[in-house]
């Protein structure tokens, strides 16, 4: 899986566009650490919850990550719930 990714993250460059990021954590200095650190190499979508991010992601095809970072303790749902979420929505990302 890892040299899928890394694949990705070439080809996507190659093209000059940057790799997408999708970083969900409830902690906003988190959130701004993570997309600061990458956003000279990589374009980065935050979301402050799981739900906002569930909510995000209504069409799977038009909204699929090159990767995502999330926390896995969070109100509501864990990370492990939202990824569940997430795949049973048609959505396959390296993690």
């Amino acid at each position: 899986m890892w040299s899928m990714t890394m694949s990705n993250m070439l080809a996507a460059k190659e093209h000059k566009k940057k790799p997408l990021i999708f970083i969900v954590d409830d902690e906003p200095m988190l959130l701004e650490t993570f997309s600061s650190l990458l956003s000279d190499n990589y374009d980065t979508k935050a979301f402050n919850s799981p739900r906002a991010f569930l909510s995000y992601i209504v069409d799977p095809e038009s909204t699929q990550p090159d990767l995502l970072i999330s926390d896995f303790m969070m109100p509501g749902i864990t990370g492990t719930e939202m990824i569940s979420h997430a795949i049973e929505k048609g959505m396959t990302f390296p993690l």
